[in-house]
């Protein structure tokens, strides 16, 4: 608790302090982890790589975990990091098209959201070719896909 307190006023150090502790009583805890890697981004601690790596272990390829990735690294202004992140990932899924569709979908975000419409454009239409091939059946994702390809602007 206040952790979260200290992290609402920007007080990273103070914060990671007690999400340490937290962490150190209930280890791997999605929510104490996100909290943890936002206060380091908040710092330009490099250590948020290594607690990114956590997060991305606790279940590899996880829509929720690399959204929840996406989203705070956007927040943070550093979608190339994670971008390279993930880059670097895909070398390890060749044999897991619905953990690689994931991954090219928020890449496809992250270009997006930095102006990249080309590199969105093909990382979108190589996530919807993996989702596809896996057998991923979510209309929404799909729909968002399309929508950007019709109108990348």
């Amino acid at each position: 608790m206040l952790g979260v307190i200290y992290f609402q006023r920007k007080d990273y150090v103070s914060a990671l302090k007690y999400f340490r502790k937290a962490d150190k009583i209930l280890p791997d805890d999605f929510t104490t982890l996100m909290y943890i890697l936002d206060a380091q981004l908040g710092l330009n601690d490099k250590k948020s790589v290594a607690t990114t790596i956590k997060i991305f272990n606790l279940e590899l390829g996880h829509p929720a975990i690399c959204k929840s990735l996406t989203d705070s690294y956007i927040r943070a202004g550093k979608a190339y990091d994670l971008i390279s992140f993930f880059l670097n990932r895909i070398q390890y899924f060749s044999f897991d098209d619905m953990s690689l569709g994931t991954i090219y979908y928020y890449l496809g975000d992250l270009y997006r959201e930095i102006k990249l419409s080309i590199k969105a454009q093909m990382a979108y239409v190589k996530a919807k070719e993996l989702l596809q091939k896996a057998g991923y059946d979510d209309d929404e994702i799909y729909r968002s896909i399309d929508d950007y390809l019709d109108n990348p602007n």
